[in-house]
């Protein structure tokens, strides 16, 4: 088992207009495409002041989702299970086996997440490698005829 964690972090973010400078946008782009004597605007100067300022927040919303969404830096995890063997040449029990690799996953992430603890994390999934292999290997020795799974 390997876990490599990092910090990732954006190089740039634009810089976006809010939601009434938007509107005003729209508006000008309409106009040009189809100049009909400003009747074909999308928003009219009523609606533009109710996303200014944010009276009808549910029908007129000006959030930044930008803001709201992204962090400045964000931890980030690969893990990898290597199967160096499979307990059978089955397809069932080889895809048992994934499964369950891939349900540790899974909860190893979860744990890792409570957690917040890199070092305790690591230490954690080594030794539950370590006893399941234990315990496959001791299942062999006292049923060498019979398959785990």
């Amino acid at each position: 088992y390997t876990l490599n964690q990092g910090f990732s972090s954006p190089t740039r973010l634009p810089k976006l207009a809010d939601a009434a400078t938007y509107a005003i946008i729209r508006n000008e782009i309409a106009y040009y495409n189809n100049n009909q004597n400003g009747l074909n605007q999308v928003y009219s100067p009523d609606e533009i002041e109710l996303f200014r300022n944010g009276s009808d927040p549910l029908d007129y919303p000006n959030t930044n989702w930008q803001r709201e969404t992204l962090q400045n830096f964000a931890l980030q995890n690969q893990h990898n299970f290597e199967l160096k063997y499979f307990l059978s040449d089955r397809e069932n029990v080889i895809k048992i086996q994934i499964w369950v690799a891939l349900i540790l996953n899974l909860l190893f992430t979860v744990l890792h997440r409570r957690l917040r603890e890199a070092e305790d994390f690591s230490t954690m999934v080594i030794v539950a490698a370590k006893k399941f292999i234990f315990l496959c290997q001791v299942w062999k020795k006292f049923h060498p005829c019979q398959s785990l799974l």
